[in-house]
């Protein structure tokens, strides 16, 4: 028996050794913020947050009954659903590796509830029941109100007597304001400046959206105290720092100034004002496993935020307030492909100094859970600096496009076809890719009938189209069909339509591209040079 345990020990001190000595061999990993010049990159930042009124304590000597009644006890929720897209364009790189990024918001959807009331499920474990859905009211800059507010369409269809006290004002004002951010925030870029440690540096440009924003707003707020909110919107939204705080705590990671082994922890920390206190934010990652063989770094990590116990008149109790992080690298390039957030804050605010009357306490029990995926859109051609190579229907063809013209605005499947649209900036030219897959390679209607048909349909609207020209030809073992329409519409208005579509084994695609309020061929040459780019990927 002591012989048996004797062996054992041994071998197991050769374990260790060898599981020392392997581990001491594996490379360590060298992580920097480095994104591919020429790339571009939608960012899409989602984001919910579950503001709860806290349960009442059933007190220190209430018996188990009173205690389960008190935890079982309605608790209200207002809730904040965000989503919001970025296109980051990857413009440079400094010597010292600081890399410039161009970034244009693409769109914003608030969905809010308010007064939601909810208990603890007495049927599923763990769950909660709703008992009242409360009342939601949904922003986007996509989609008119009508569309994004069910429950206001239905209000609207009544007669106007039936509808509530101020129902016009709010619907006039969300469509107020779904405007003005389209021409000011979804309008102007801006760039970003971030070091190889994943630190902003530097936000330039976002003069024209707060000089154009304070010029529409004042036009509505007209009282000095609606001009002072207004400037509080703008610095909440639009100030250098906000940006650079948003960036920093949902855009970006701290990385670590050497290379690193799985399990080694780095740490950042960061000053910045919520609500108007200062507070101390320390984010704390560590490489969770080696490199995986599809390239993708895995990390994990926390991030806490250090409340002051007073600020002024003010004392502030914060229980909690941790969110856990995971993130997936790309091995090459530091750039993230997915970030994923989880965590609660729960903190009790006094006013010492507030009348007896007046509410001298606010508690923030905050749920909140987001994530910021990373779709690669395109590249810069490496054989003309001043064209943009993008990826439509979701990398099944290549278009080259020039610099004028935006990352894709949608890429995304849609009834069964992938959808890809492009915009210039300059002449409000718009290029619309499709690719259907193929069900029955040979069942689509002939593409020389492709032009009369599109004329048909155009004509039935009341327009007037001409065919400047049509041609079919082929690549490979697809076929294509390439024209060119003017149309007038009834208005008196024109409009140039080039298409060129297609049909191969992987499938049918379509290229259409608009040129309004214009009937020029000055652009013909150009959209020559888009159509002949286009290249088509096996599945």
């Amino acid at each position: 028996m002591k012989t048996v345990l004797f062996i054992a020990l041994i071998l197991n001190g050769c374990a260790a050794v060898i599981s020392a000595q392997t581990a001491g061999a594996q490379p360590a990993v060298n992580i920097r913020f480095a994104p591919t010049i020429g790339d571009c990159l939608r960012i899409i930042w989602t984001d919910k947050e579950i503001d709860e009124q806290r349960a009442t304590d059933a007190g220190a000597g209430a018996d188990a009954l009173d205690r389960l009644r008190a935890a079982g006890a309605p608790r209200r929720q207002n809730i904040t659903d965000k989503e919001i897209a970025y296109d980051w364009k990857i413009i440079n790189r400094d010597a010292a590796g600081n890399t410039e990024i161009l970034i244009r918001y693409v769109y914003l959807r608030i969905e809010l509830t308010q007064d939601r009331f909810v208990s603890i499920s007495l049927k599923q474990f763990g769950s909660e029941e709703v008992l009242q859905p409360g009342i939601k009211l949904v922003f986007d800059t996509r989609a008119d109100v009508m569309t994004s507010n069910p429950m206001l369409e239905a209000i609207n269809k009544r007669p106007r007597e039936q509808h509530p006290e101020g129902f016009a004002q709010l619907v006039d004002t969300l469509q107020w304001a779904t405007g003005i951010l389209k021409r000011t925030l979804l309008a102007h870029p801006f760039t970003m400046t971030v070091s190889p440690a994943g630190k902003v540096i530097a936000v330039k440009g976002l003069e024209r959206m707060m000089d154009q924003y304070r010029e529409e707003m004042s036009q509505r707020k007209k009282t000095a105290m609606e001009r002072a909110h207004l400037d509080a919107l703008l610095e909440a939204f639009f100030s250098e720092e906000s940006v650079i705080q948003t960036m920093t705590m949902s855009m970006l990671i701290p990385y670590p100034s050497q290379a690193v082994h799985p399990g080694e922890v780095w740490s950042d920390k960061q000053e910045f004002e919520i609500l108007g206190i200062g507070v101390v934010v320390t984010r704390k990652l560590s490489l969770a496993a080696e490199p995986r063989a599809d390239g993708q770094i895995p990390l994990s990590g926390t991030i806490e935020t250090t409340f002051p116990k007073r600020h002024g008149q003010l004392s502030i109790d914060a229980r909690a307030s941790s969110i856990r992080l995971k993130a997936s690298l790309d091995a090459l390039t530091g750039m993230y492909r997915k970030l994923e957030y989880a965590g609660n804050t729960d903190i009790t605010i006094r006013n010492e100094a507030a009348p007896a009357d007046a509410e001298r306490e606010h508690s923030i029990n905050s749920r909140t859970s987001s994530s910021v995926v990373v779709k690669r859109l395109g590249s810069r051609d490496p054989r003309d600096q001043t064209m943009w190579t993008f990826a439509g229907g979701l990398g099944s063809y290549h278009v080259s496009l020039g610099p004028d013209w935006a990352a894709a605005q949608v890429n995304e499947r849609i009834a069964g076809m992938l959808f890809t649209v492009f915009g210039n900036v300059v002449n409000d030219a718009q290029l619309t890719t499709t690719l259907r897959y193929a069900t029955g390679f040979g069942t689509e209607p002939p593409l020389d009938q492709a032009p009369a048909r599109m004329k048909k349909l155009l004509e039935s609207d009341g327009d007037q189209v001409k065919i400047s020209w049509s041609k079919l030809f082929e690549t490979g073992a697809v076929h294509w069909v390439r024209f060119r329409l003017d149309i007038t519409k009834s208005n008196g208005n024109r409009r140039v339509y080039w298409s060129q579509l297609g049909s191969g084994p992987l499938g049918s695609y379509s290229f259409e591209l608009s040129l309004p309020n214009q009937s020029s061929f000055e652009f013909d040459a150009q959209v020559d040079r888009i159509y002949e780019s286009i290249q088509v990927k096996d599945k």
